[in-house]
This record gives C-alpha cells, sequence and structure tokens, in this order.
C-alpha cells in the first residue's frame, strides 16, 4: 500500500500489478519481485506540479501555433511586390511589409540599352501551380576582362519564403549567315504566364553587344529552350489571350527589315525565326522549328526620317481588355507611333495614332521651314503608312486607318 505526499491525510492506494501479486500469495504476502515501470512513470506524474499542468500545456499550443502559422502564410503576407536595393532585392507584402530579403556575393549592375530598368524585372507568380507564389528575379551582373566590364543577366526563382530554387544563365549560341554569336547575354524584359495557365517564363534575351537576340522559355522548375529568334534585338514582351488561344507578344527592332517589328508567338512548342530573305546575312541557321502566328513590320515616320535617326523599334506592349496597344519609339521627346490591335482571331491592326510628343516636334519643324505642312495637312498622319504582315509563309500589305482622323 502507498500514501499520496502532501499535508493532510492524503490517499492510500495501490498498483494493480501489487494487488494481482497480493492475490496470487498463499499468505497474503506481497512477492519480494514486483514490476518496477508502472511504478516510475506514476510516480514521476504526481511529482508534477499540478499548478504548473495548465502553463505547460499553454506554451506546448503555442508553439504549435507559431510553427502552423510559419508553415501556412496568410493572404496579407504572401509575397507581393519585389523592391530592388543596391546588392540584392527585399520581398514586401501587400501591406508594405517587408518579409524578407536576399543579398547577392557582388553589387548589381545595370545592363545598358534596356529600356526597362532592373526594378521592373521582377515578379511574383504562382509558377508551378501549388497555391504559393514564386519570386522571379532579374539580377544584372559584370565579368571584368581586364578594364573592360562586361555584363551578363541571371534569372533566379525564389520560393515564398525566400528560399532559392533555382537560377538560369543564359550559355548558348545563336548562328546567322556567315557568323555566330556565343554571349554573353542580357535579358530585355520578361513575362510570366498568368495564373490557371501552364507556367512559364518568357525571357528576352540580347546579345550584350551586338543584334542577335532569342525568346526563351523556362518552364516552373528552371529548364530553358529557345523558342524564337530574332535578327535585332527584342526590348518589350507581353501575354494575350484571345478567342484563337493564348500567345506570347515580343517587339523591337528588325536589323534586315530596318524597322520595328511585333511577333506573335504561341505559347506551346516553337516559333522559328524572324522571316528574312533567303540571301539575308541577317538569316538565322539552323534555328528552333516552327514559325511564328504573326510578323508585323512598321513603317518609320516622317520625323524618324527627317532626324535621321538610327533606327525605330517597338518599345512597349500594353494589353488591354479588347485591344493590344503597340507602341514605336520614334525620336526625341516621347515621340512615338501607337499601333492598336484587336484581340480578335485575326490578330490583325485596328488604327494608328502619334503621341502628343509627337506632334509637339512636327509643329516646331513647321515653324522652322523644315517641314512644309502643318500637322492638320500631314498626309503620313492621316493616311498612315502601311504595316507588313507575314503570315503562312507570305508578306501582306495591310492599310490601317488613323484614329484621329477617321474620327
Amino acid at each position: 500500500m502507498h500514501h499520496t505526499p502532501g499535508p493532510g491525510r492524503g490517499s492510500v492506494f495501490a498498483f494493480t500489478d501489487e494487488i494481482d501479486a497480493w492475490l496470487k500469495q498463499p499468505n497474503g504476502q506481497v512477492a519480494a519481485e514486483l514490476p518496477s515501470r508502472a511504478r516510475t512513470e506514476f510516480a514521476a506524474r504526481l511529482r508534477l506540479n499540478p499548478v504548473l499542468l495548465p502553463a505547460v500545456l499553454g506554451v506546448l499550443a503555442l508553439v504549435a501555433t507559431v510553427l502552423f502559422l510559419a508553415m501556412r502564410r496568410g493572404p496579407s503576407e504572401q509575397p507581393s511586390e519585389v523592391r530592388i536595393l543596391k546588392q540584392g532585392f527585399e520581398v514586401l507584402d501587400r501591406d508594405g511589409r517587408v518579409l524578407w530579403q536576399h543579398e547577392f556575393l557582388e553589387p548589381l549592375r545595370e545592363a545598358g540599352g534596356r529600356p526597362r530598368s532592373i526594378g521592373e524585372m521582377a515578379r511574383v507568380t504562382d509558377l508551378d501551380g501549388d497555391g504559393q507564389p514564386e519570386v522571379i528575379v532579374v539580377a544584372d551582373f559584370a565579368t571584368s576582362a581586364a578594364s573592360f566590364e562586361t555584363p551578363h543577366s541571371i534569372l533566379f526563382c525564389f520560393s515564398a519564403d525566400g528560399r532559392l530554387v533555382w537560377q538560369w544563365k543564359a550559355e548558348m549560341t545563336l548562328r546567322f549567315a556567315g557568323r555566330e554569336f556565343t554571349g554573353p547575354w542580357v535579358f530585355y524584359d520578361l513575362v510570366a504566364s498568368p495564373s490557371g495557365t501552364a507556367g512559364a517564363v518568357w525571357l528576352a534575351v540580347a546579345h550584350h553587344a551586338w543584334w542577335p537576340s532569342a525568346v526563351v522559355r523556362v518552364d516552373p522548375t528552371g529548364n530553358a529552350e529557345i523558342v524564337f529568334v530574332n535578327s535585332g534585338l527584342i526590348y518589350a514582351m507581353n501575354y494575350v489571350r484571345t478567342p484563337a488561344g493564348d500567345f506570347v507578344l515580343a517587339g523591337g527592332f528588325n536589323n534586315g527589315h530596318d524597322g520595328a517589328f511585333l511577333a506573335v508567338l504561341a505559347i506551346e512548342g516553337t516559333s522559328g525565326s524572324s522571316p528574312q530573305g533567303e540571301d539575308s546575312p541577317f538569316r538565322a541557321v539552323d534555328p528552333p522549328g516552327g514559325a511564328p502566328a504573326r510578323y508585323y513590320l512598321f513603317p518609320r515616320s516622317e520625323l524618324n526620317l527627317l532626324e535621321r535617326q538610327q533606327r525605330s523599334q517597338v518599345t512597349q506592349i500594353s494589353v488591354g481588355p479588347e485591344e493590344v496597344t503597340v507602341v514605336t519609339w520614334e525620336g526625341k521627346e516621347v515621340m512615338s507611333a501607337l499601333y492598336s490591335f484587336r484581340s480578335s482571331p485575326e490578330f490583325a491592326p485596328a488604327y494608328a495614332d502619334y503621341s502628343d510628343g509627337y506632334w509637339h516636334r512636327h509643329r516646331l519643324y513647321e515653324e522652322e521651314g523644315r517641314l512644309d505642312h502643318t500637322v492638320e495637312q500631314c498626309k503620313r498622319l492621316v493616311h498612315p503608312l502601311p504595316v507588313r504582315e507575314w503570315r503562312n509563309g507570305s508578306w501582306y500589305t495591310l492599310r490601317i486607318p488613323s484614329q484621329y482622323f477617321s474620327r
């Protein structure tokens, strides 16, 4: 028999194994050798101060709650924005609170020639479709060769909690008639597939010094594939959904045709290369299979030619609910031409227009005597020059109205 410790009379008790052993003795004496494990565990429980028990249970519950919340962030605590720093970046939630930071081993170097800043080269998207967003970041670095620094870009993919999932650097060779280019390569733009679609990131990859470029598709595991090669730099990209399917849009400058271009690329498979003449030195050699769904060439504007600008190039592609606006750079003071495309199965241009900066520069040249007509009399504004369209292996000429003068 046993007596519980503490003040007062307490309680008298016996273990079940002791009672069983006592009953088996002929004279009612307790056996000398009895199992002690049950008594030890029970005594240990009795020695625990009952006042501390609720506190211990509370601590255990708190730890479990913290671990649960750490593994499952609420919507307001998910990555929403990426802010580039001098040598890394920080990730913020939708309320502007910093969730985590990442620092690279070397300072970031802004790639020259790109129309977008490095701060615009980041995305937060659910790339692998698991319900948790990934953070996609393009970082520019410089490789020193003697006294000359050569830029190159790397694409990084981080998990929602800041763990590096994978990284990708372009190690590729593009070949054209009589010449090949091995890099280093920089990334001029990127677009991620929208939610509810097969996850991928498309990159505009450009040679650091020369004109070749390509669209590269990177899947959720970091595997990359060249899907389109262009004879000229790609400056802008976007993603559009149409009744005929989803497409990636890529725009920039075509050196062989000496003008701005827009390529319409299927999101599945590969789309070949920009259409060049068979004898053109800008013709791609051994490009990916397939062909672009559409390829458009835009004419140089009157002021672009007057100022003898080196090029006219697509610098922005905006996608709206029913139309796509393609902006070409035409010269100083934000001189731009704007081409609107209907998001229809044909995906044909609907009208053309020019920016306020273009009209302003036109009037200045009128006053200076460099132009012999007013804006209202400008034939190229009233009747824009035709756009060339390539599809199914042939070129077509499209005449499109002016948005302003057709009202």
